[in-house]
């Protein structure tokens, strides 16, 4: 009997999908010969993502296909994801660091685009066991979704300090704090839709815009910064203090109920990069989240929201940090993980003399060359979709921090057959080759495994980087020197990004991906 049922619904479910639109075509569009490149969908008018996934034994064909076209949607969002940093990049050069300031929200605490309007379609291919997925939406489209989302919370964050400033004139503090405190998460969504809407029209008039509706932001976000200074009275005298009214102020946000909080490494600016300041104010900020009594810190990083749920609401909180005149601006930022949604936004200025005071530094000594190197990554970086690359640490995903004596391990996973080619970029300004047409065959494809290799943190200290890339084919060779048992990258960074990044512009049929973790070294 169950035999028999499951063979009906397999045909049942082939039959469903042989009458859908794109499905088992009799031959292959030219999204999937050349991928992701569809003459139907030109670059200047649409947006989109290509996925592909295995057609497997065990797995019902809509299943493939729900796979593909979820591929295909991350693809289109990590597409915008990476035009927005090299946008902000690209922006910082010409104009100053204020620029990268209203970026930094939409860059790193960006996590998914309202895709109304989104479409998709696919092609399964039985011979070479794959679906393929081309997901699409208009920028016009998107453009109107994201130019009324701004335009909206612009007016909710007036109204809410209008209605502050109401409350105050009557002597209200309660309710004035409260609308103060309203304003704030709503302050850092419109960061990141204007952010988004920019990067949408792609064009010099738009960043001009961008320009004058930040110097607005800015205005509003100072008034209730200063009006929620006022009304809590909480004169600064350490880094403690500052941290411990970032909390209260995000607490009061989130309302009732028991939560658990996972406290990302705060960065400088929007780059990814730590320091012993960050790793103060996230200690600090975990002490604080402990005392609130109804927030739990967790000690590994989140990957799947549905181990959070059982713990109740999970959070993420995240923050970044900004050199001022005179003074250290924290920003901090509170996210449902399950939800993607911003629940709460906080900021202090944090004088420069109480950083002095606790001897702790803002960036390490190489961030310099690192950033010049962040603007070499991103000026040629390509995304073509299709294969996936998944990288971490054992200390997560985003900007670890590792300090004297930690060792650190990374695990990979790809999504089909691969080659790997694996570059670690030190801090003193040297790049070892640790893997190179590293293959990953079909039976390990999907799995995550370990980089052979395993590193203690020692001197010298700094940002550095984990540079991998993935490719359907063998890499082109590249030169090295061997240093100390290491292979070190001999010409060049601009020549080795170019010969292997080229090979997704060249050869047609091969998928590459390219993943980096930016993490900080440091003194214990």
């Amino acid at each position: 009997m169950t035999v028999i049922q499951s063979g009906v619904q397999r045909a049942r479910n082939l039959l469903l999908h042989l009458l859908l639109p794109g499905a088992l075509m009799a031959q292959s569009p030219d999204w999937v010969t050349s991928p992701g490149q569809a003459q139907a969908f030109p670059d200047g008018t649409f947006l989109t993502g290509f996925g592909i996934a295995r057609l497997d034994a065990d797995r019902e064909l809509p299943e493939s296909i729900a796979h593909a076209v979820a591929a295909a949607r991350r693809n289109l969002v990590e597409k915008v994801r990476v035009t927005i940093r090299s946008s902000m990049v690209s922006r910082t050069e010409e104009t100053d660091a204020g620029m990268r300031q209203n970026f930094s929200s939409a860059t790193e605490a960006f996590t998914d685009l309202d895709l109304e309007g989104l479409s998709d379609e696919h092609y399964v291919d039985k011979s070479a066991e794959q679906v393929f997925a081309l997901a699409t939406v208009r920028r016009s489209l998107l453009e109107q979704t994201y130019a009324q989302r701004a335009e909206r919370l612009r007016r909710d964050v007036r109204q809410k300090v209008l209605r502050a400033h109401q409350a105050e004139e009557r002597g209200d503090r309660t309710r004035a704090l409260r609308e103060y405190l309203d304003a704030s998460p709503l302050l850092r969504q419109l960061e990141e839709a204007q952010a988004i809407l920019t990067t949408v029209r792609a064009s010099a008039a738009a960043f001009r815009e961008f320009d004058i509706s930040c110097a607005e932001n800015q205005s509003l976000g100072e008034q209730v910064r200063l009006a929620l200074a006022a009304l809590l009275a909480r004169p600064l005298s350490s880094i403690d203090d500052a941290i411990s009214y970032l909390v209260y102020c995000l607490s009061e946000q989130t309302g009732s109920g028991p939560a658990t909080v996972w406290i990302d490494n705060p960065t400088f600016r929007d780059t990814g990069i730590g320091s012993p300041f960050a790793r103060y104010v996230r200690q600090a900020m975990e002490s604080q989240c402990t005392s609130l009594g109804r927030w739990q810190i967790r000690s590994t990083e989140p990957t799947d929201a549905g181990t959070a749920v059982q713990d109740g609401r999970m959070l993420d909180l995240e923050a970044f940090y900004w050199d001022q005149q005179e003074a250290v601006r924290v920003t901090a930022m509170l996210r449902d993980q399950e939800k993607g949604v911003l629940v709460a936004s906080a900021e202090v200025l944090i004088p420069a003399r109480l950083v002095q005071t606790a001897g702790v530094v803002l960036v390490p000594d190489n961030f310099a060359r690192a950033m010049e190197d962040e603007r070499r990554f991103t000026r040629d970086e390509v995304l073509t979709g299709g294969l996936e690359l998944m990288v971490r640490t054992n200390k997560g995903g985003d900007h670890p921090v590792f300090v004297t004596g930690e060792r650190m391990q990374v695990f990979l996973r790809v999504t089909m057959p691969s080659w790997i080619r694996f570059v670690y970029h030190l801090a003193d300004g040297s790049r070892a080759l640790l893997l190179d047409n590293y293959h990953i065959d079909r039976q390990h494809a999907g799995e995550e495994i370990e980089v052979p290799q395993e590193f203690a943190c020692d001197a010298p200290y700094g940002a550095e980087v984990l540079q991998v890339f993935a490719s359907t084919e063998p890499f082109p060779k590249v030169r090295t020197e061997n240093r100390d048992g290491y292979e070190l990258l001999a010409g060049p960074l601009d020549s080795f990004l170019s010969s292997t990044r080229g090979r997704q512009r060249g050869e047609q049929g091969v998928l590459q991906a390219e993943r980096r973790i930016v993490l900080t070294t440091m003194e214990k």
